[in-house]
């Protein structure tokens, strides 16, 4: 971890941030191990327990993600008891262009679970993708291992076939992160592009998606699953969209709210981008 080998290796505490006021509160661990409590009796003024924060809050807590790599990688070593020539490993690439390989792995939406997840896949030894390892956040921290089938792909032909299925010039758009998902029986990758030009937010151009033994481009999951998507304004929605949106800009101004002007701001760039489409 963190490129040297670690003989021990426990989560004591995840940071919370104030994005307005830069104040920064130490959760601690709900079950701090002796180096982690002798450290939360040292200085106490520098840890919370996770009981001061809202529910609404602590479901939001986004799990360990160096944490759950060292699990996932002790569990693909490892296995379960019982099992046998296991050799199950972390795969090499994860997908994403040289622009986004020293970003944070993104985290997926578990609803039902009410938290979020980091979705680790795990590969043999001929690359062929045995499981996903997922460790979800949330007030309790705990790990999830979902086997794959037998007809679970090879990850590097994976790549390759998500990657065959760009429509866009490869000069006009960025790849993001191979996500895996448990969807009907089978695991599904998905890949998204977007459109990162001029020093701008990225924007999500489309998303290609290995199911099976098809490879399909959608512009939202919504679209990919069969859902309907909403159709374009018509010209007197859109300038009342236009000028809601301006008026919010002018009211978050008045009273100083940058976010929200911000916020307002880039989804009236993005609407009249999808209508110069």
């Amino acid at each position: 971890m963190a490129g040297a080998e670690r003989s021990y290796f426990q989560h004591a505490a995840t940071a919370l941030v104030n994005a307005t006021t830069g104040r920064t509160v130490l959760i601690a661990d709900s079950l701090p191990d002796p180096i982690a409590s002798t450290w939360m009796t040292r200085f106490p003024r520098l840890f919370a327990r996770p009981t001061s924060l809202p529910m609404t809050v602590r479901r939001q807590m986004p799990p360990a993600r160096d944490g759950a790599r060292a699990q996932a990688s002790a569990f693909g070593r490892f296995g379960t008891r019982g099992e046998t020539d296991v050799a199950r490993h972390l795969p090499d690439d994860e997908g994403p262009d040289s622009a986004l390989a020293e970003t944070p792995p993104p985290l997926l939406a578990f609803p039902r679970a009410g938290t979020t997840g980091y979705v680790l896949p795990l590969l043999d030894r001929t690359e062929r993708l045995r499981g996903l390892f997922v460790a979800l956040g949330g007030p309790a921290h705990r790990s999830v291992w979902i086997p794959a089938g037998a007809a679970a792909p090879v990850w590097s032909e994976a790549l390759d076939r998500l990657r065959a299925a760009d429509t866009v010039a490869a000069s006009l758009l960025v790849r993001g992160y191979v996500r895996a998902v448990s969807v009907g029986g089978q695991i599904a990758l998905l890949q998204p592009r977007y459109d990162w030009r001029g020093g701008g937010a990225p924007r999500l151009l489309y998303m290609s998606v290995l199911a099976g033994d098809t490879v399909r481009a959608a512009r939202s999951l919504l679209q990919f699953a069969g859902r309907p998507t909403e159709s374009a304004p018509a010209t007197t929605d859109l300038r009342a969209r236009v000028r809601q949106l301006y008026d919010e800009m002018r009211r978050a101004s008045a009273r100083g709210d940058w976010a929200a002007y911000g916020r307002a701001f880039d989804a009236l760039g993005a609407l009249l981008r999808d209508q110069r489409r």
